[in-house]
């Protein structure tokens, strides 16, 4: 109410409002802070540094064994503490009330709150918080591990984007010099951007990476040779690369191998055997559905229906989307929406039955989740599929303005195909 009398500007005021103002600060600081003791103000100041905290949590990082009991107090209180769940297990402060406590911090030092944090999410396998304080702490090894442990469960949830912006936050040296980090980088490069442009990353992964590296993380850098073999044309080395990188990989990294399984799948197609890629993309396909490995699931899938379409298995493959699309499963895990992406593959099919107006609306369906997990060779079969719908409806200016868009998005790529789903 102070501060609003002396604005000229209320609105713009109010949608800045933040603790940071200094009327906030001094009241908080006055009426709540200073009158707690010591011992709780020295608690509040290092548990500020949290987005969302919980006790363990708070004891790893301010060195004390009965956070829980602190907070039970600050609950009972009623001081700006916000229970998350039912349980009363996580909180977070006011967003107001959090503001005031990291404006008093000042520039006290906070890397080694952030790096305790940091041990402590990644122990409890909260990834992204990891790579979050890790970041913050301005400890590169830390940072390194914690990106190299939460890159499996991106590319799983199909948060491409947010592994590609921690990569991006390392400099370009400690990232080439890292054989694992290096072999991320190009996978999503060789999907995302363009293929042409990961071959630096797999030089420098294979040139950095250690004699005694894990036999993992030797069959991920296989894997991602067999991808730049199969785009170079070269499918003695790429189907012999494939094989060695399953034999190479974990059982459980079920995101590798199913790419690896997909490059298989592909080869066998471009060499005309085609029952062959189904029954590959098939294996591929029930190993995909034991994890939330929501990105290579649907690329798999759509390699599997295209498949079985090209065999003139239609009444199967139709069967398989309207089973894929009904499975809550895929509409309720984190990441993309795979209960939309099968729209893409199903859109061919309708097409191909001359429903042109589902087979328009199915593809535009899948449009925002390709964009949102950056598949250039999505994109490019959406592009495909609908310049098709758009060409049977004899809609000429816009089939000219798609034709163009994935022209454009096919240079960029350096893709002269949609052969890569």
């Amino acid at each position: 109410g102070l501060s609003l009398g002396k604005q000229e500007d209320q609105d713009k005021f109010l949608a800045s409002f933040s603790g940071s103002h200094r009327y906030v600060i001094d009241y908080l600081a006055d009426e709540v802070y200073n009158n707690q003791g010591k011992e709780m103000q020295v608690f509040l100041s290092k548990i500020a540094v949290l987005d969302r905290f919980t006790a363990p949590l708070c004891d790893a990082i301010t060195g004390r064994q009965d956070s829980q009991i602190m907070l039970n107090q600050l609950d009972e209180s009623n001081l700006f503490l916000i229970a998350l769940d039912e349980q009363r297990k996580w909180y977070r402060f006011h967003h107001l009330f959090l503001d005031s406590l990291r404006v008093q911090l000042g520039d006290q030092p906070q890397a080694e709150l952030h790096r305790l944090a940091a041990d402590w999410f990644l122990e409890n396998q909260l990834y992204s918080e990891a790579v979050k304080h890790a970041s913050a702490s301005g400890d590169k090894e830390i940072l390194i591990a914690a990106i190299s442990s939460a890159a499996k469960i991106a590319f799983e949830q199909g948060e491409i984007g947010s592994l590609s912006s921690w990569l991006n936050s390392l400099p370009r040296q400690d990232l080439m010099e890292n054989s694992q980090l290096a072999t991320f980088k190009g996978m999503i490069t060789f999907f995302s951007v363009n293929p042409e442009e990961a071959l630096p990353y797999v030089i420098a992964a294979q040139e950095n990476q250690p004699d005694n590296a894990p036999s993992s993380q030797q069959g991920q850098l296989m894997s991602l040779q067999a991808h730049i073999g199969l785009y170079q044309g070269d499918l003695n080395r790429s189907i012999n690369l494939s094989r060695e990188a399953l034999e190479h990989l974990d059982p459980d990294d079920l995101f590798f191998r199913n790419l690896t399984l997909n490059v298989l799948g592909q080869i066998l197609e471009m060499r005309s055997d085609v029952p062959g890629a189904v029954e590959i993309y098939r294996q591929a396909f029930i190993l995909s559905q034991k994890t939330d490995d929501q990105l290579g699931t649907l690329v798999i899938f759509t390699n599997l229906i295209f498949a079985l379409n090209e065999l003139g298995k239609r009444t199967q493959a139709l069967s398989l989307c309207r089973e894929f699309a009904a499975d809550p499963k895929w509409s309720s895990t984190p990441g993309i929406d795979l209960s939309d992406g099968v729209h893409l593959p199903w859109s061919l099919l309708s097409f191909e039955a001359n429903q042109l107006e589902l087979a328009l609306e199915q593809v535009n369906r899948t449009l925002q989740g390709l964009e949102l997990v950056n598949i250039t060779q999505g994109k490019l079969w959406a592009q495909f599929i609908t310049g098709s719908i758009l060409l049977a409806n004899h809609d000429y200016e816009r089939l000219a303005e798609v034709t163009s868009q994935g022209r454009m998005l096919a240079a960029r790529s350096g893709s002269n195909t949609v052969h890569y789903a």
